[in-house]
């Protein structure tokens, strides 16, 4: 055997380990493919699921904010004529006070009048 047919020989050999690692390589890489399909399915089916349960979160909770504006759309108006009550009893104790303030001072005014006469100084002799 030559030098050219010992070089071919080996250049056989270096291209036939070559196509072996490669096939393991294609090999290894189809059976991560696989498994990578398989989790996309489980991940798209587990999607889907969820999706369809939001939905139906979606919608009981739509309804039940509707639910709640109507009853708090029923009870408006009872806020309102609490407020307009709480109004009106302010108003009542300011005009109260007033009245107290000025038929007290009224009083004090009349009782020092009978007592000291306008004008005069209490004099004693």
């Amino acid at each position: 055997m030559t030098g050219g047919e010992v070089a071919a020989l080996l250049a056989a050999l270096a291209f036939i380990v070559l196509v072996i690692f490669l096939c393991m390589f294609i090999k290894k890489l189809i059976r991560n493919l696989e498994e990578m399909e398989r989790t996309i399915k489980s991940i798209s089916s587990d999607v889907d699921m969820i999706s369809k349960q939001a939905e139906n979160v979606l919608a009981s909770s739509n309804t039940l904010i509707k639910d709640i504006d109507d009853k708090l759309n029923i009870i408006n108006p009872v806020f309102d004529a609490a407020a307009e009550v709480g109004q009106s009893v302010s108003e009542f104790n300011t005009a109260t006070h007033d009245f107290t303030s000025k038929f007290r001072n009224r009083n004090k005014t009349s009782l020092l009048t009978r007592f000291i006469p306008m004008g005069r100084k209490n004099k004693r002799k």
